[in-house]
């Protein structure tokens, strides 16, 4: 069986990180190659640095943001019980234990989620110094241009890439100027994976006592923004939904009036929008399982318009896509049910589901 490397980001308290490292890996899996997900090789330094930056942070600091005991241990267990990962490797002998790890992979991947993003990036997220065949699978940059002081970092990098493919038409079209080769762009992972499989996923729910008969507006978000607050009282006038749940990721995210659930596991984000009447989100990958689970949502910007750190085009790009554009809500005019028009959308995602795993495919049987 061939052995795929995934570098990407995972098991943090954004659900979304998690669910689209498990859907790629889903994937490639089922595609017949067994799947292991790359830790990134540290110095010593680094790695006191990292135990000391833990102790830094107090147990209520990480529960104000997003990281409840509970809900930690949850996605530690859900990392343990899926992922296939080798140890992290620390010190010069590490850095030769390093070195096997990736020689006795077939092929590694870097990607999905904003991997490429310049503020985030760094040289082992572009794969860079591995020997062996690179790809990329749905990297996003997440913003609209690339700082000239990188440009030559993605070149240097992406240009040993065997294949590259972007999430977005916006990556797409700056990184082809700068690597000068094709790229393909396909969907995010959490894609992949049809309205099923996803239900199936649900299944492993933690949240027994929790009422799904009464309607509810999930409200999801990553960042702090006050003015959320009154788009989600506009979303109850509109709809008639009076109850709130809320997984907080913010300290603001704590409001009085809604329920607030602090400790939801990873299957438990998806059994809650799967059960919600509507769903309220700045997060990607909130609107991306929405739209793969056919449910009713808005999606909030997170930036400004003309902010030059603004991530607004994944999510624009996304949703015109799939010709839901008027799910972007600015606080005023409040958009109709999606309804029938999910026919339309589900014949577009699934053509690009078919087109993506193709493309996986691809690389497990090339390498």
């Amino acid at each position: 069986m061939k052995k795929i490397g995934i570098v990407t980001w995972y098991g943090g308290s954004n659900y979304g990180t998690s669910l689209q490292a498990f859907a790629l890996a889903h994937a490639v899996g089922k595609l017949g190659a067994k799947p292991y997900l790359l830790k990134k090789y540290f110095t010593w330094r680094n790695w006191a640095g990292n135990i000391l930056r833990s102790f830094a942070t107090s147990s209520e600091y990480n529960r104000l943001h997003g990281y409840n005991f509970n809900k930690a241990k949850k996605i530690r267990h859900f990392k343990s019980e899926t992922f296939n990962e080798f140890c992290r490797c620390v010190g010069y002998l590490g850095r030769f234990l390093y070195k096997s790890q990736i020689s006795s992979m077939n092929a590694v991947i870097s990607g999905s989620d904003q991997l490429w993003n310049p503020a985030h990036t760094e040289p082992f997220l572009m794969l860079q110094g591995l020997n062996t065949k690179k790809y990329s699978y749905a990297s996003s940059i997440g913003v609209g241009a690339i700082p000239k002081a990188q440009v030559y970092l993605y070149k240097s990098c992406l240009s040993s890439f065997e294949h590259i493919s972007v999430r977005e038409d916006t990556a797409k079209f700056i990184l082809e100027d700068i690597v000068n080769k094709p790229i393909k762009q396909v969907v995010d992972p959490t894609f992949l994976l049809d309205m099923n499989e996803w239900v199936f996923f649900s299944n492993g729910y933690t949240l027994r006592k929790f009422d799904t008969q009464k309607p509810y507006i999930l409200c999801y978000f990553i960042v702090d923004n006050i003015t959320y607050w009154k788009s989600v009282k506009m979303i109850k006038q509109e709809t008639g939904i009076q109850r709130i749940v809320v997984l907080p990721m913010q300290p603001g995210h704590f409001q009085k009036s809604s329920e607030t659930i602090e400790d939801a596991g990873i299957q438990d984000f998806i059994y809650l929008i799967l059960h919600s009447s509507m769903v309220c989100t700045d997060s990607f990958h909130a609107t991306a399982l929405s739209i793969n689970l056919n449910k009713e949502f808005v999606t909030l910007m997170r930036f400004a318009n003309g902010d030059i750190q603004s991530q607004n085009s994944r999510l624009s790009d996304l949703l015109k896509h799939y010709q839901l554009s008027d799910r972007l809500f600015d606080g005023t005019k409040f958009p109709p049910p999606i309804g029938e028009q999910y026919i339309k959308v589900n014949h577009i995602l699934e053509k690009d589901r078919n087109d993506s795993l193709e493309y996986l495919k691809t690389i497990i049987d090339c390498c």
